[in-house]
């Protein structure tokens, strides 16, 4: 049926382009048929070969996403202490692939060693960011207490230690947790000092100081609360034993 004020020439040219595209799509499900097991083939190869790239890169492609995860999340930055996987010590470089620390042995002190591991351990283990709390942090000092030792005058040279040790930062240290708090609505704990008891085995237990300290001075800091403790607890002992002594 002819469009109403339609000329022969543009019936014509409608039949003509009608035809036209009749053809090409006749010519394209042609094709489509005869090289459908083709191009089945084809897209089974292209499988084979991602699948193959995914086992030949993959510990490549899991540091990249552990990359990402590492920026969209920031666990750490460069000069962060972190503890990752048996792993610990100061962030000094971070690349798409892996992250450099040099390394903290015992005491907390640097070995002058550096360590590399790759960034796909993020993906696979838990990672504690130490100085999360940015210039202070609170820390935990264990000090093993024979059993038979006098707990009162332990925690009594503990407390007192830890509060000499902290006080010239200790109200610099609460005021930088309270500003943190109220800007990432967290609960940090307090930088009062405390003293927490941990049975171990027969012999002994643990005693836990916990106090606030800057990062950069948490070794100097336990090595000071390490002598005060013990110069306390041995004056507080002989005190203890004389006024036994008098009764």
């Amino acid at each position: 049926m002819s469009r109403a004020g339609s000329t022969p020439l543009d019936q014509n040219r409608h039949k003509l382009v009608l035809a036209r595209n009749i053809v090409v799509l006749g010519c394209i499900v042609t094709i489509f048929l005869v090289w459908a097991s083709s191009l089945t083939h084809l897209a089974l190869s292209l499988a084979a070969v991602a699948g193959a790239i995914l086992i030949v890169f993959k510990e490549l492609i899991l540091c990249w996403l552990g990359y990402f995860l590492l920026n969209v999340s920031r666990l750490y930055g460069v000069g962060d202490y972190i503890e990752i996987g048996g792993l610990a010590g100061r962030v000094i470089d971070i690349s798409a692939f892996s992250t450099n620390l040099a390394e903290e042995g015992g005491g907390h002190q640097l070995t002058g060693k550096t360590v590399n591991f790759p960034n796909s351990l993020i993906l696979t283990q838990a990672t504690k960011n130490v100085s999360a709390t940015g210039k202070f942090i609170i820390n935990l000092y264990r000090l093993p207490i024979p059993y038979g030792s006098n707990i009162l005058v332990a925690e009594q040279a503990a407390i007192l230690a830890a509060q000499e040790t902290g006080e010239l930062w200790h109200e610099e240290a609460g005021q930088e947790f309270e500003r943190i708090e109220a800007m990432a609505f967290l609960n940090l704990p307090s930088t009062k000092p405390k003293v927490i008891w941990e049975p171990f085995d027969h012999r002994q237990h643990y005693l836990h100081i916990r106090f606030a300290c800057p990062m950069e001075n948490r070794v100097a800091a336990e090595q000071v609360l390490f002598r005060k403790f013990w110069g306390y607890y041995q004056q507080f002992s002989e005190v203890a034993l004389s006024a036994e002594d008098a009764h």
